[in-house]
């Protein structure tokens, strides 16, 4: 059975919802992203496929790990036994405001000093797959 929930989350312009279990967000870009956790997600593109290889998939990939140095300047990100090769910054909005690809890695460092404080979505590309896995971090003052 098919159940879907939409829930708006400071009148912002992308939502969270749950389509057969697994969590949504669209963004402004036409990005759909999944989570079967709070603590990471996968991208599936324009469509969103349930089948259980796919749920897999999703609950592989989803160790993305954020963390902010004491400065606040700075972004890590670190995934255990995968690689990836780009990340994209949103802001709460669903605007994009940084995006770069990188040599594939499991960990790396963002300057994020320019960035205004605020809640923000980070999407990084897994490297075999191609798939997304986003973390929100919070930008304080």
């Amino acid at each position: 059975m098919l159940r879907t929930t939409i829930f708006f989350l400071f009148g912002c312009s992308f939502f969270f919802g749950q389509t057969n279990g697994i969590p949504i967000v669209n963004l402004k870009d036409g990005t759909k992203t999944t989570s079967t956790s709070g603590e990471g997600s996968g991208s599936q593109g324009s469509g969103i496929s349930t089948s259980l290889q796919q749920q897999e998939l999703i609950n592989e990939i989803n160790e993305l790990k954020v963390y902010m140095n004491q400065s606040n300047l700075s972004m890590s990100m670190s995934q255990q036994d995968k690689k990836f090769n780009g990340y994209r910054i949103y802001d709460i909005s669903g605007n994009l405001k940084r995006e770069q690809v990188v040599s594939a890695t499991n960990s790396y460092t963002v300057d994020i000093s320019n960035l205004s404080s605020g809640n923000y979505l980070v999407i990084v590309t897994e490297t075999l797959s191609n798939t997304g896995v986003s973390k929100l971090f919070i930008k304080p003052q």
